[in-house]
C-alpha cells in the first residue's frame, strides 16, 4: 500500500499505480505479460493487489531464453519494457507459469519521466520489431486508451 511504501529519490510516490498501469497497458494491448493488478484499499490505504500465478521458481529469464517456445513472449516484453521504460526488469521478474504461460511481475517501476531502460532483456536488441507487435501498438494509438 501507498502507506507503507519506501520513498525513492528518482520516483514520486504511489508506485502500486505503475503497478496497475502495466497490467492495464499489457491488457488493451492484448499482450497478457502481466498478471492481473487491481486497486485495492485495506487497513494501510490503497494499494495494488496482483493476481498470484503459481510458476516453477527455479525458471527464470535466463532459463525461460532456452527455450524456443517462449522466443516470442520475450520479444513482446523485451517491447513491453522500451513501452513502459520499465528500470527494473530483473531475471527473477519473469516466471513461467505453470498455466504455460510467461508473466512478468515487480512493474512498479515503470512511466519515468526521463529515459531509464535497465533490463536483463538485451538479447532482442537490433532486431526488426516483428509486424504483428507493430499491428497491436498502431491499434492502440488509433483506439486510444480508456478513461
Amino acid at each position: 500500500p501507498g502507506r507503507g511504501e519506501r520513498p525513492l529519490h528518482d520516483f514520486p510516490p504511489g508506485l502500486y499505480r505503475r503497478e496497475i498501469a502495466a497490467w492495464e497497458l499489457a491488457r488493451h494491448l492484448g499482450w497478457g505479460l502481466i498478471p492481473p493488478t487491481v486497486l485495492r484499499d485495506g487497513p494501510l490505504g490503497e494499494g495494488s493487489v496482483q493476481l498470484y500465478v503459481p510458476c516453477d521458481y527455479d525458471e527464470h529469464y535466463f532459463t525461460i531464453l532456452e527455450d524456443p517456445a517462449h522466443a516470442d513472449d520475450l520479444r513482446r516484453l523485451a517491447l513491453f519494457d522500451l513501452l513502459v521504460n520499465n528500470t527494473d526488469r530483473k531475471a527473477g521478474h519473469v516466471l513461467a507459469g505453470h498455466d504455460g504461460g510467461l508473466w512478468a511481475i515487480d512493474n512498479s517501476l515503470c512511466f519515468h519521466h526521463q529515459f531509464k531502460v535497465r533490463t536483463v532483456i538485451w538479447d532482442f536488441g537490433g532486431q526488426p520489431i516483428p509486424a504483428r507487435h507493430l499491428a497491436d501498438l498502431a491499434r492502440l494509438v488509433e483506439d486510444g486508451l480508456p478513461a
